[in-house]
């Protein structure tokens, strides 16, 4: 049996840009969602919209998973390790072929290797490494499994 634990958590959403601001201003009552609608001919509709948000899926995966480590205490690589993201965005499709294709390259003999590492700051990160879990701990698709 495999023990699974959580060492770190990281959140970006409409209440703060990180896991502290949002716990701190959900418990303090307020919310993330206002009226917005960027079109006028469309008729206003409640939004949670995070601010100055990075339009690449790649540059918030690296983001979180920096804020992750550290709220861990973790140093990549590390090797043994799977992870488990989550969205509420839509995304989650666009992060599981991120990770397939640049960490993993299937060759003619049907063996991985690793595409490299992702880098975030000085921090070298290995979000998906090649490892026989990686694909059952990338997205709620594979969270059953």
């Amino acid at each position: 049996m495999v023990e699974v634990v959580v060492t770190g958590i990281s959140l970006v959403s409409a209440l703060g840009k990180s896991l502290v601001d949002s716990w701190q201003l959900l418990l303090a009552g307020k919310s993330g969602i206002h009226i917005y609608q960027p079109f006028p001919e469309l008729e206003p509709r409640p939004l949670g919209l995070i601010d100055k948000q990075p339009a690449q899926v790649r540059v918030l995966t690296q983001q979180l998973v920096a804020s992750v480590l550290h709220d861990a205490g973790l140093v990549s690589p590390l090797p043994n390790c799977g992870v488990v993201i989550g969205s509420s965005r839509s995304h989650q499709a666009a992060w599981e072929e991120m990770a397939r294709w640049m960490y993993l390259e299937v060759e003619s003999g049907g063996s991985v290797r690793s595409r490299g590492s992702m880098r975030s700051g000085g921090s070298e990160i290995n979000i998906f490494p090649p490892h026989p879990s990686y694909s059952t701990l990338t997205g709620s698709r594979y969270a059953s499994t």
